[in-house]
């Protein structure tokens, strides 16, 4: 656990953005200083040098969404600050350089609503993921990360986020689309918000984007690539963790978790339905299956499990995050800056990264994956 606290929120980054270098010696994390700033805008970047035992946090890093993304050969950051891609090292003499800005004949004057989601890097190296929000107009493309002109693969009317590029192919990004407040209207009630057809869609550039399961389906949430480049991982809300192969659709559900709910767990109608998993991850190795169950009930008791897939057993890593660390703020920290525990292979695959609440603050945490699998094994 990150015992040492330089911010009164300390976060692990969004659970499909890696936080550490491949060398483990560098971990970014995620700072609020409430009531500063939410998870749309307003937090900062922190790093743990671990060879010199010093965490630093830098103020010029206030980043959008869930936007930071680590190089994973040098430790540098990346983020998005209003129209433009930023990036820095995790030494105090690193210098911020601009990477890359939106472009203005896009924007007209206007404040764009997102760039990225959460940035993340082509197979190739060249380009990192766009998916923004300017209006009413939503764009999937790409920045280069030569400073190059960003490229618009498509424009739509509807909402698109979430982009994620392809581990293995530099030319295909996978849309996990969400529910959506229209930016004039607002949402008066949950009656309001407005929910995607389908939640997995993928766009090769040069073609228009396509959802991944034919009809409507409004189960589906919080997709992720796997490391082959083939199957897409995500949760149904109402099975479980389920991965579908990209090219046939064939899809399977890998562990039963779900909530019984039929819909999202937003919707205030399913609260008194049994929490099931909400967001997940796995290994590289597609062995393990890490999960939390369910921040969006967290009232009821929200939980952190660890799934061994070939073995079928499920084990908890924390059995009860506590809401006391979530009292004091308007609204509640929860609320304001996300701060769902969004576990995910790091470190190799040596370790869970994972955001508690067990110390009675928020802050980062770590579970050893080889102890867990044991606990696992037949």
């Amino acid at each position: 656990m990150l015992a040492q606290r330089v911010a009164p929120i300390q976060q692990t980054f969004y659970f499909t953005n890696k936080s550490q270098a491949k060398s483990g010696r560098y971990l970014w994390f995620y700072c609020s200083y409430p009531p500063s700033g939410d998870a749309s805008y307003g937090r900062l970047l922190g790093v743990i040098d671990i060879e010199e035992q010093r965490i630093r946090v830098f103020p010029e890093t206030q980043f959008s969404e869930a936007s930071p993304m680590v190089d994973a050969e040098s430790g540098w950051v990346y983020w998005v600050s209003q129209n433009c891609i930023w990036t820095r090292g995790p030494s105090a003499q690193d210098e911020t350089v601009k990477v890359s800005e939106f472009p203005g004949e896009l924007i007209k004057a206007r404040r764009p609503e997102r760039i990225s989601t959460h940035l993340t890097r082509s197979a190739d190296g060249k380009y990192v993921s766009i998916d923004a929000t300017i209006g009413r107009t939503f764009y999937i493309g790409a920045a280069p990360l030569d400073g190059g002109k960003i490229e618009i693969w498509q424009e739509f009317n509807s909402h698109c986020n979430h982009a994620q590029f392809s581990p293995t192919d530099p030319a295909v990004q996978l849309l996990a689309r969400d529910w959506w407040i229209d930016i004039v209207d607002g949402a008066a009630s949950w009656s309001d918000v407005k929910p995607p057809d389908n939640h997995i869609w993928l766009i090769e550039k040069g073609k228009e984007a396509r959802p991944l399961f034919p009809g409507i389906n409004r189960n589906h949430t919080h997709a992720w690539w796997d490391a082959d480049g083939v199957h897409v991982w995500y949760v149904d809300y109402t099975k479980g963790v389920e991965k579908a192969n990209i090219h046939t659709g064939i899809k399977e559900t890998v562990w039963p978790n779900g909530n019984n709910a039929g819909v999202s767990p937003w919707d205030p109608s399913t609260q008194d339905r049994a929490p099931g998993v909400c967001h997940a991850h796995c290994d590289t190795q597609s062995r393990y299956l890490v999960g939390d169950i369910s921040p969006y009930q967290w009232e009821r008791g929200c939980r952190i499990a660890f799934y061994n897939i070939g073995t079928g057993k499920e084990v908890n890593i924390v059995s009860d995050l506590p809401l006391a660390a979530l009292t004091g703020h308007p609204r509640g920290i929860y609320e304001r800056y996300h701060i769902d525990p969004h576990p995910q292979f790091c470190t190799g695959d040596e370790y869970i990264s994972y955001t508690t609440t067990v110390p009675g603050y928020v802050t980062v945490a770590f579970s050893p994956v080889k102890e867990l699998a044991q606990r696992t094994e037949m």
